[in-house]
Formats: structure tokens, C-alpha cells, sequence
């Protein structure tokens, strides 16, 4: 492409020289006839020389070619620096890309983590209930221990007054089984003595 450019930019600097060439040459006739009609001018003939055709067509062709350098120049740079925007561009899309996709990495984190967080909560507020029935529990069987404690020593103190009323009942069936055998001695007793007081009563 540069070099299209470069021999595009020739061709056009060759018309343009070929056209300066033909302006010169007209415009140093014009100035020559001019000068050979004006002998009151105060200008000597040798000052022309500077406007000699060799010098005003280098000078032209080489403004020309200043010219086109300085067009070829200013296209490079353009072409550099829109080439150099490019790449700006793409790397400021592709850092896009990056951040929009990291930004949708955290965002799906934090959904992630915020569902962990309510779902913790959740389970601590079980966890809580969970724990306080238990404790409940262990108070009430707290509570139903030292009532069997208090039960077994009531049973204790029940079961040693049983004893103590069954020894004592054998006892009185002792005696009363004694004093119902003494009640039948005293009636044969009385018995035998009635017969006695008779045979006597007999025997008088």
C-alpha cells in the first residue's frame, strides 16, 4: 500500500511538475518581453537571475516533492496512529470482556454465598430451637431424677415401716394366738374345778 501510495504520489508530482514548467516558461517570456520594451527599469538584467528557469523548476520540484513527501508522511502517521487506536480499542474491549465476566463471576459469588449465609441462618435458628428443646428436656428429666431420688427414698422409708408394721403383726398374732390358748386353759381350767367342787359337794 505504501508503495501505490508512494508511486501515486510520483505520477502526481511529475503532472505537477510538467504544468509548473509550462506556467514558468510562459510567466519568464512575458517578464523577458517586459523587460525588453522597459529600458527605464532600475532593475538590472543580471538581478533576473534569480528567476532563471533551471532554479524555478528545481525550486518548484522540489516543493513538489517536499510536498508529497509531507502528504506520504502525514498518511503513514494517520495510518500508524488509526492503527494504534485500533489496538487501544480492542484492548480496552477485550479488558471489558475480562471485567464484565469477572463482574459476573463475583456477582454469581455473592448469590452463592448469600444463599450459604440464609441457609446457615436457617440452620442456626433450627439448631436454636433444636437446642432449647433438649434443654427443656434435660431440665425436665433433671426434674424426674430428683423425683425418683425423692420417690426411692419415700420408698425406702415406706418399705422399712412395712417391715416394722409385719413384724409387729406377727407379734400380736403371737400373742393373740397365746392368749387364745390361755383363754382355753382357764376354761378347762375352770371346768376341771367346777367338777371338783361337785364331787366334793357329793362326797359331803
Amino acid at each position: 500500500d505504501k508503495h501505490f501510495v508512494a508511486e501515486n504520489s510520483s505520477n502526481g508530482n511529475d503532472k505537477h511538475h510538467d504544468d509548473t514548467l509550462t506556467v514558468i516558461s510562459s510567466d519568464f517570456e512575458i517578464l523577458r518581453q517586459s523587460d525588453s520594451c522597459s529600458m527605464a527599469s532600475s532593475v538590472p538584467p543580471k538581478t533576473l537571475s534569480i528567476l532563471s528557469p533551471a532554479a524555478s523548476i528545481t525550486e518548484t520540484h522540489d516543493q513538489a516533492k517536499e510536498e508529497g513527501n509531507n502528504n506520504l508522511n502525514g498518511k503513514q502517521q494517520s495510518s500508524a496512529e488509526i492503527a494504534h487506536l485500533r489496538t487501544q480499542i480492542q484492548y480496552q474491549e477485550r479488558r471489558i470482556r475480562d471485567l464484565q465476566f469477572q463482574n459476573q463471576k463475583l456477582e454469581a459469588k455473592s448469590k452463592e454465598l448469600f444463599a450459604l449465609k440464609a441457609m446457615r441462618t436457617q440452620q442456626s435458628t433450627i439448631e436454636a430451637k433444636l437446642l432449647k428443646k433438649l434443654n427443656e428436656k434435660e431440665t425436665k428429666l433433671a426434674d424426674l431424677l430428683q423425683e425418683g431420688e425423692k420417690l426411692a427414698e419415700m420408698n425406702g422409708k415406706l418399705s422399712k415401716e412395712l417391715k416394722k408394721l409385719r413384724a409387729s403383726l406377727a407379734e400380736q398374732e403371737q400373742l393373740a394366738k397365746k392368749s387364745t390358748e390361755a383363754e382355753t386353759d382357764r376354761d378347762l381350767a375352770r371346768e376341771e374345778a367346777r367338777g371338783l367342787s361337785a364331787e366334793i359337794m357329793k362326797l359331803r
